[in-house]
């Protein structure tokens, strides 16, 4: 029970910590392209570029520390997947009510 409740805070920390860190280097790209696509595929778009980044932050973190099971890592680029695009059409939609 600790195990998994110990696995659970770090999932939700490191998960945040991604997105945290990707937000700002997705934002340029994903502003630049959401401007000249059609408002029901920005977001496919943005859940497809926040996922391929996520997926090359997570497979570094795994590289570096051998403990990270291949259903951490899975769960990792989920849960920094999700995170991350919530963040992003969250500014998308500040940018669009701006406008």
């Amino acid at each position: 029970m600790i195990t998994d409740f110990r696995l659970w805070m770090v999932l939700r920390r490191d998960a945040s910590r991604i997105a945290r860190a990707l937000e700002d280097q997705c934002w340029a790209e994903v502003r630049a392209k959401a401007s000249v696509l059609p408002a029901r595929e920005v977001k496919e778009y943005v859940q497809s570029h926040a996922a391929n980044l996520v997926h090359r932050q997570v497979d570094e973190l795994v590289r570096r520390d051998v403990r990270i099971t291949g259903l951490l890592a899975n769960k990792l680029v989920v849960r920094s997947t999700f995170l991350l695009t919530d963040r992003l059409l969250r500014r998308l939609a500040v940018l669009r009510k701006a406008a």
